[in-house]
């Protein structure tokens, strides 16, 4: 993609746009189990999605907090929003695909994160049930190949 070749003047500029188009990358995984298509293998959505996150946190490395926090919040609430309420199974596959951004974001700023990061993903995360929760971790690291404690004491 060619955010790391515009100057940052044009990517925040173009950030609602970006973002837009990222989040229908980030809905490839719900769209394709709504329409009960299997154009795309677990492991080539995954890849996906991996790309789709190194382009975000691209274009949030030229942003500045002012910028980029209505961005965040836009992609955090857009797991929840625009489903219907009885779409659980949508809401889980859109949180998988954010909770896999938010943890990339965390660990490649490797930084103190203002607490409003924090506390709107924790305040969503604790909008689902703990059983719901537990669940949906479970799904994640899976899709992952463990927890990365797990995957440290196989080494």
């Amino acid at each position: 993609m060619t955010i790391e070749k515009h100057p940052k003047s044009i990517i925040v500029k173009h950030a609602q746009l970006l973002a837009d188009i990222i989040l229908v990358v980030y809905d490839l995984r719900r769209s394709q189990a709504s329409n009960g298509s299997n154009s795309f293998s677990a492991e080539a959505i995954e890849a996906i999605e991996r790309k789709a996150r190194e382009c975000t946190i691209k274009m949030i490395m030229k942003m500045n907090d002012t910028a980029f926090r209505p961005i965040f919040v836009k992609l955090v609430e857009w797991a929840d929003v625009g489903l219907p309420e009885k779409d659980r199974q949508g809401r889980v596959l859109r949180l998988i695909a954010i909770y896999g951004l938010i943890e990339e974001f965390f660990s490649t700023l490797k930084v103190q994160i203002s607490s409003i990061y924090f506390s709107k993903t924790s305040r969503d995360a604790a909008n689902y049930n703990t059983v719901h929760c537990h669940k949906l971790c479970k799904l994640y690291y899976r899709q992952r190949g463990g927890h990365p404690q797990e995957r440290k004491a196989r080494r």
